[in-house]
């Protein structure tokens, strides 16, 4: 009993670290861990009078406890794991070429990377030779792979006031990086805004309907205000915030 109710407590503190197959497995073992002590006992031990002599019953209570608590905590975890893009839990894709940072472990698949490509090229395709090319604006690139990035889910919470799919804490320091950090590229070659499209046209990509050149200064007060109006692809039903801590950065600044 001893050993295994240490064994519910370990469990209990790295279950915040076990993901997929571990947690499946984990649970599993649990499951049978508690089936065979309740078989031990003779039947479903009841949860009363915690408070009597210690004894087979109570340390089976005590088991079944531990045990049910551990179960829990990894379910509502598999729950707070699923991605935004893949809607699954976090695991190794197929190759990724734009977000490479997450070719170990991700939370989107191929296509997804792809479509994180495409927008950022039509993000910089109208803005001349002067200034196009493909490494420009890192910090967008790190912005955009954020659906790809495995933690996606540990920052992303349900939006209490229902208008989004949720609310997405982005770190103080990386808005920084992206939006002070830049102002002068921003001012000397901007980017290309896309047109809304009509009411009767809603699912359609952005640039489908057209785009803009825009100078980011003269149109966001803010870093945050920019990145809300350049969501990463495939999160566009989502909101993003400024937070100081337990946010979102990309893996180079963590």
């Amino acid at each position: 009993v001893a050993f295994l109710c240490i064994a519910c407590v370990v469990l209990h503190t790295g279950s915040s670290a076990l993901t997929g197959e571990r947690q499946t497995a984990t649970k599993e073992a649990l499951r049978l861990a508690l089936k065979e002590f309740l078989l031990s006992e003779a039947g479903v031990p009841k949860v009363t009078n915690m408070s009597s002599t210690p004894g087979p019953s109570k340390a089976a209570n005590q088991m079944f406890l531990c045990c049910l608590s551990i179960l829990v905590a990894l379910e509502l975890s598999a729950a707070a794991e699923e991605c935004a893009l893949s809607g699954y839990e976090p695991s190794k894709p197929r190759y990724l070429k734009f977000c490479q940072d997450y070719n170990s472990n991700a939370c989107c698949i191929p296509g997804h990377d792809l479509e994180n490509q495409l927008q950022f090229e039509f993000l910089i395709d109208g803005l001349g030779p002067g200034c196009k090319n493909p490494m420009m604006y890192p910090m967008i690139r790190y912005f955009y792979c954020l659906g790809c990035d495995p933690d996606q889910p540990l920052y992303t919470e349900d939006d209490p006031s229902g208008e989004s799919d949720g609310i997405v804490r982005i770190c103080s320091a990386f808005i920084k990086r992206l939006w002070d950090d830049y102002q002068q590229e921003f001012k000397e070659c901007g980017v290309m805004q896309w047109n809304e499209c009509p009411e009767n046209m809603p699912d359609f990509d952005p640039y489908t309907c057209g785009d803009d050149l825009i100078i980011p200064p003269r149109v966001f007060e803010r870093g945050i205000d920019f990145m809300n109006r350049f969501p990463p692809p495939g999160m566009y039903d989502y909101t993003f915030v400024e937070r100081s801590d337990d946010c979102w950065q990309p893996p180079f600044m963590r």
